[in-house]
């Protein structure tokens, strides 16, 4: 958590660890340098949100490889709680993600929640749900990355009281393959791709 440190092997572990036990990890207040982190479903990550929209705060998770999709992949989501983090992308890549549900079978609700968390500068998209069924994502910062805020297809969302802002596409993209939102309360700004498109 010293920001210099390469944190990736110890939060897999932990993650991996909280998989046998449907546990969840406190992440302490520091600066976690990392690649690739892979969760898993009914497991939970969480920190104290002490951010502010210009400042990271907490529990920082920041991403160090510029070789990666994402930085959370989030190809098992069922049940996942994600709460209170900072995941800065620091712009590396060419279009790295914050968070990525990809490359899934989809059989029924997955049910991921993310709250309170601030995903930025990300050269990719901050969120990126594909195939993702019943999910929340409230009270988070999603800004300056350089895709989209949230680029989603499924159904059954819940996108509440959050900030999309200065993104290189929209605040939220649902382009395709999406249905069934409850988008309700958020400040959509400064988005150079639109802002709910």
């Amino acid at each position: 958590g010293d920001g210099k440190a390469d944190d990736t092997r110890a939060f897999q572990a932990a993650l991996d660890a909280a998989a046998n036990v449907n546990g969840t990890v406190f992440v302490p207040d520091g600066v976690y340098a990392c690649s690739m982190l892979r969760t898993h479903d009914h497991i939970g990550l969480r920190g104290d949100p002490t951010w502010s929209y210009y400042r990271p705060g907490g529990a920082i998770v920041q991403l160090v490889d510029p070789d990666v999709p994402c930085l959370l992949d989030l190809q098992h989501c069922r049940g996942l709680r994600l709460n209170g983090l900072c995941l800065v992308g620091n712009n590396l890549g060419k279009a790295t993600h914050g968070l990525w549900a990809r490359d899934r079978q989809r059989e029924c609700e997955d049910f991921p929640a993310i709250e309170r968390c601030l995903i930025q500068k990300f050269s990719g998209d901050g969120i990126r749900l594909d195939g993702t069924w019943c999910f929340s994502l409230r009270g988070c910062a999603i800004g300056q990355n350089g895709g989209h805020g949230l680029r989603m297809t499924g159904a059954d969302g819940y996108i509440l009281d959050n900030w999309f802002s200065a993104n290189g596409g929209a605040g939220i993209s649902a382009t395709e393959g999406t249905g069934s939102m409850t988008i309700t309360a958020n400040r959509i700004e400064w988005n150079h791709g639109g802002g709910l498109v």
